[in-house]
């Protein structure tokens, strides 16, 4: 199985919507993934709740039986969506990708 994990610091406002707005539509984004790409095996997502100044704001935690089951996500339409979004709404990212 191949674990990927990633996490967004989001602009303070986004798109005329608040930081902690923009945290619950990408939630919901990604969550509403589950069950509509195939090599989706397991999807965790959430937003964070100590709101530190070194916390990111959500986290996204999805697993894959191989390499290419995560290719194929990066492809697929859905995800592209929530890329979009993510990448336009977010000042930072971090991931982290492995195998168990």
């Amino acid at each position: 199985m191949l674990k990927h994990i990633i996490m967004f610091k989001l602009k303070e406002e986004y798109d005329g919507h608040s930081r902690e707005e923009n945290a619950e539509k990408l939630v919901a984004m990604s969550r509403s993934l589950v069950g509509k790409i195939p090599t989706l095996r397991f999807s965790e997502t959430h937003a964070d709740c100590a709101r530190s100044p070194i916390s990111f704001d959500v986290v996204i935690e999805l697993s894959f039986d191989d390499p290419e089951g995560l290719q194929s996500f990066h492809e697929h339409p859905l995800h592209m969506e929530l890329v979009h979004f993510a990448d336009a709404a977010s000042e930072q990212l971090a991931a982290v990708d492995y195998v168990y």
